[in-house]
């Protein structure tokens, strides 16, 4: 029993540290739909649970990385192939993000691209690290 209170006391301090430091737990509630952009099929895919929430003061950067596609149906979307490259591209993405404090909040398939997008803090990005943050994306995306 004593045991048990040290790790509820643990967890309720873990719990308010990692408010403090800024890793707040955003709503999940992911939703998929066809749709049509500019007259082109488009899958989404998107993180409806943060609509009562935007605009979110501390996440008022919004951020994307799009990937072209390289083999697509003839209605310009992914094959299942390459369906789940994309899912690990997608997952090397979000350690990425994540590790910023970024909030991953859905991906748009259309018109051959696949378009990953994010909130975040304003940062200030010397030349020299958006250079290498473009490495970085570009080794994610070739692999």
């Amino acid at each position: 029993m004593k045991n048990q209170k040290i790790i509820f006391i643990f967890l309720i301090f873990m719990g308010f540290l990692s408010n403090l430091l800024g890793q707040k737990k955003y709503p999940e509630e992911w939703s998929f739909y066809m749709t049509n952009i500019e007259n082109k099929p488009a899958s989404v895919y998107l993180n409806l649970g943060l609509y009562k929430l935007i605009p979110i003061k501390e996440k008022s950067s919004l951020c994307w990385i799009s990937v072209k596609l390289n083999d697509k149906t003839e209605n310009e979307l992914t094959t299942n192939d390459e369906s789940k490259i994309l899912f690990e591209i997608e997952d090397k993405i979000l350690e990425k993000i994540n590790s910023n404090n970024s909030l991953y909040v859905g991906r748009i398939t259309n018109m051959d691209l696949e378009i990953f997008s994010f909130i975040q803090k304003i940062l200030k990005y010397s030349s020299q690290r958006l250079i290498k943050l473009k490495m970085n994306i570009l080794i994610i995306s070739s692999k």
